[in-house]
């Protein structure tokens, strides 16, 4: 089987990627394209004549959309599938026509039905992300260089007021690890948290899976990508911005709690840590609600589908 995997932005990519690498395990093919780079409806028929895709992942609306209007004018034959790369459910889709539709929570099949796509097209298989049998916590910081006691607290993106937010608490004292993939970013921190041992201000320099299996806890702003990747490895998750939209729906399955502001969003952390209980409740949740299995039941749908 040979795909053709259409992906937009940050999130829809990094499923797009997951998803192929899944491909090659199955012995398919698939190959990633970003939507930007094809500037027209033309465009896009080229590529899927000129490269003999067999199938078509749509990873985004506008992706879906595109493929629906060369669909809606006989320019198109393959199936398509459209998978969400997030926990939305943009208005967009119920404009698509695509054979199935790869739903990433439970909570999208009634929202979904409510905009007119069929029931018997929608599915949920959750987000595609790389798969494999993750580190024990030890050996993931050992390969990262961390430290291998005590409780460890992940922050991707991190602001000073997060990282102030853990160094003002009294009683409780994780090794703060913030993630830069900005170098402008990651020097000024560096330079104004030297003299903190227990901050570190590392780069994304190796595959955010496998910082994931190294902490005790991830707190985040509510970015799907990331948080598919956490939940699918069972990471305690702390939610920073509104309890709408992604976050709402994490904290209402109880993948996570969510917090308003940094300092509480420490002490939510805090609880998590030293609460077994609460850490275990909320990765419960994850297995019921996050599939660490999808990017295999996504590629096993388009298989079906390209045989018809």
């Amino acid at each position: 089987m040979k795909t053709l995997i259409l992906a937009c932005d940050t999130d829809s990519l990094g499923a797009a990627h997951a998803l192929c690498a899944r491909m090659r395990v199955e012995q398919s093919t698939g190959h990633v394209v970003s939507l930007s780079r094809l500037w027209s409806l033309r465009d896009l028929e080229k590529e899927i004549v000129s490269g003999c895709f067999e199938s078509v992942a749509a990873m985004h609306p506008q992706a879906a959309l595109a493929l629906s209007r060369l669909r809606r004018s006989g320019r198109l034959v393959v199936p398509v599938l459209g998978i969400w790369s997030d926990y939305t459910c943009a208005c967009a889709w119920s404009k698509t026509l695509c054979e199935g539709y790869a739903l990433s929570h439970p909570a999208l099949l009634q929202t979904c039905a409510q905009m007119g796509l069929p029931a018997k097209k929608l599915r949920v298989t959750g987000i595609p992300v790389y798969g494999g049998a993750g580190l024990s916590r030890s050996e993931a910081r050992e390969k990262l260089h961390l430290p291998r006691g005590g409780h460890l607290v992940l922050i991707p993106r991190a602001h000073r007021e997060e990282i102030d937010a853990f160094l003002s608490m009294s009683d409780f004292h994780p090794q703060v690890v913030a993630l830069c993939a900005d170098r402008e970013v990651r020097i000024r921190l560096t330079r104004h948290y030297t003299a903190q041992p227990r901050v570190l201000i590392r780069e994304m320099d190796a595959p955010i899976e496998l910082w994931l299996d190294a902490c005790n806890a991830l707190f985040t702003e509510p970015k799907a990508g990331i948080l598919a990747r956490a939940a699918a490895r069972r990471v305690p998750m702390v939610l920073l911005g509104d309890s709408d939209g992604t976050a709402g729906l994490f904290g209402r399955s109880g993948m996570a709690l969510c917090v308003q502001d940094p300092r509480a969003g420490a002490r939510a952390v805090r609880l998590l840590c030293q609460s077994t209980d609460r850490a275990c409740a909320m990765t419960r949740a994850q297995s019921l609600f996050a599939n660490s299995n999808a990017s295999k039941n996504v590629c096993d749908w388009l298989t079906a589908l390209t045989r018809g």
